[in-house]
């Protein structure tokens, strides 16, 4: 779905739109991600993260 959602983008050419799926589904409450380009994506994975914590944090603490 990737490929598509760039315009047909080959694979080479997709590491931007996979950063956004993790990070959306880390995000969203994913515990895993398959993916090809690991070291990449799992400096995504840390910063979704860390974002997701973050934001609960602040949450939290307006409450």
């Amino acid at each position: 779905f990737i490929g598509i959602a760039l315009g047909n983008a080959p694979a080479q050419e997709r590491l931007e739109g996979t950063a956004a799926a993790v990070a959306l589904s880390v995000y969203n409450g994913a515990d895993i991600v398959r993916v090809h380009d690991v070291k990449e994506m799992a400096r995504v994975v840390r910063v979704a993260d860390a974002i997701k914590r973050e934001t609960f944090l602040m949450q939290r603490d307006l409450a």
